[in-house]
């Protein structure tokens, strides 16, 4: 599976909640987050080779990371948490 095909759903999921929450999309924390994740990619596709994929047991380690990290975000910074959040669902109807 690509990696933009993943990239682009979370997008869209992530849409879609700030929207059901009345936060504006994108915001400057977004862009900052989005931006760190495409050098972050860029870099590992370009010495690792393209994404193929995560094994279950992997993608559950994953998961649960940043389901994790969506509730620890909570009362700090919704939009984090709803970033996260976000990235887990993805993680698992993809992957899990």
């Amino acid at each position: 599976m690509p990696i933009i095909d993943v990239l682009e759903a979370q997008s869209s999921l992530s849409q879609k909640i700030y929207s059901e929450n009345k936060i504006p999309f994108p915001t400057i924390i977004l862009d900052a987050l989005a931006s760190g994740l495409d050098v972050i990619i860029t870099i590992l596709e370009q010495s690792l080779g393209p994404f193929e994929g995560l094994g279950r047991e992997s993608a559950m380690k994953i998961h649960d990371y940043f389901k994790n990290e969506a509730v620890r975000y909570k009362s700090i910074n919704r939009e984090i948490s709803i970033w996260y959040d976000s990235w887990a669902a993805i993680i698992k109807h993809f992957f899990i």
